[in-house]
């Protein structure tokens, strides 16, 4: 079984209403550097972009899985 496919598995979810964002590398470097978490990162995310979980032209995004060097850091429920 995949990742997606246990995602939605686990929270009963379609595909739709979840959301895969990774993290990467320098991004998560220069946030150690500041000392900004992995979750403040990602509960600020730019509006009306692709990362936006509450984009008007999009399905609602329930879950979020969080990568993180290749390897899910949290999944969080909306």
């Amino acid at each position: 079984m995949n990742l997606a496919d246990l995602v939605m598995r686990e929270t009963e979810e379609p595909a739709e209403a979840i959301m895969f964002l990774r993290h990467g590398n320098d991004s998560v470097d220069q946030l150690r550097h500041f000392g900004i978490t992995i979750e403040e990162f990602t509960c600020v995310q730019p509006s009306e972009s692709k990362y936006d979980y509450f984009h008007p032209g999009k399905p609602r995004i329930l879950v979020v899985v969080v990568v993180v060097e290749d390897r899910v850091h949290g999944v969080y429920r909306g």
